[in-house]
């Protein structure tokens, strides 16, 4: 799968290492050019419970459109106030099978990012396939999200 993670910072950065690790192909999207440098020269090092790992395999970028093709999945890892910018710039890795998953804390993220999906490379069809990383915290009963096998949208329980 082709996957952009688009913000690396601590949450981004950690989905996209292991989301290389699992073996597919990911793109680190973040405008500060020393930190996609470091990435592509070194490797992206987190360091956490578990000790330092190194994840080699992910390639980082500027932009979206340095990537250079349409991807699979994108990870809006952004904090909630550059999700608008974020979204917008989008088109050239969209498709009409691109699912984008927004995984801001807090509510609204999913409506800011419909909002803002740039019209060139987004169809109705992409705008159906946003999905939102719902947290049900502090919350006794959690909620959990499935995609029926009728449909690709998922569905909170």
């Amino acid at each position: 799968m082709k996957i952009a993670v688009v913000g690396a910072g601590a949450m981004g950065s950690i989905y996209a290492g292991l989301l290389s690790e699992a073996g597919h192909a990911v793109w680190a999207v973040d405008p500060n050019s020393a930190h996609v440098a470091a990435i592509n020269a070194n490797g992206l090092s987190l360091t956490g419970p578990d000790g330092t790992r190194l994840f080699r395999r992910i390639k980082a970028v500027g932009t979206a459109a340095d990537i250079g093709e349409v991807v699979d999945l994108v990870v809006l890892a952004t904090k909630a106030a550059h999700v608008p910018a974020a979204t917008q710039s989008l088109g050239p890795v969209l498709g009409p099978e691109t699912t984008i998953l927004a995984m801001q804390n807090g509510l609204g993220a999913a409506e800011r990012v419909r909002q803002n999906l740039p019209d060139a490379g987004s169809s109705a069809r992409q705008r159906r396939r946003l999905c939102m990383s719902l947290w049900a915290w502090p919350r006794a009963s959690a909620r959990r999200c499935v995609a029926p096998a009728s449909s690709r949208l998922p569905t909170c329980v």
